[in-house]
């Protein structure tokens, strides 16, 4: 896998998608499957916060060659970013004071 292609693409799927309540964005990409947790501070408001979300990781899908799988989990969290499991890579980080 080439991350260059993976950045590319996810920076064009989530381009003007990163809602406020998102605190953290991790990626992980093995044999294929493209996984993505969304860490918020509050749940997703209605069915609209989730569709955006599909129409983000789909764009991202569509541009990275090879992609067998894609696994998307929305998870509310308070725990510190510093705690959270980032996978590979995080791929965006809002500040919080506390890491």
């Amino acid at each position: 896998m080439d991350y260059a292609q993976l950045l590319y693409g996810l920076n064009e799927g989530f381009l003007q998608r990163i809602k406020p309540n998102y605190r953290a964005i991790a990626i992980g990409y093995q044999n294929g499957d493209l996984k993505t947790i969304v860490y918020c501070d509050t749940f997703p408001q209605d069915e609209d916060d989730l569709d955006n979300l599909k129409e983000a990781v789909s764009e991202a899908e569509s541009l990275i060659e090879n992609v067998k799988g894609v696994f998307v989990e929305v998870i509310y969290s308070e725990e510190p970013i510093g705690k959270l499991n980032k996978l590979d890579f995080w791929y965006f980080l809002r500040y919080d004071a506390e890491l």
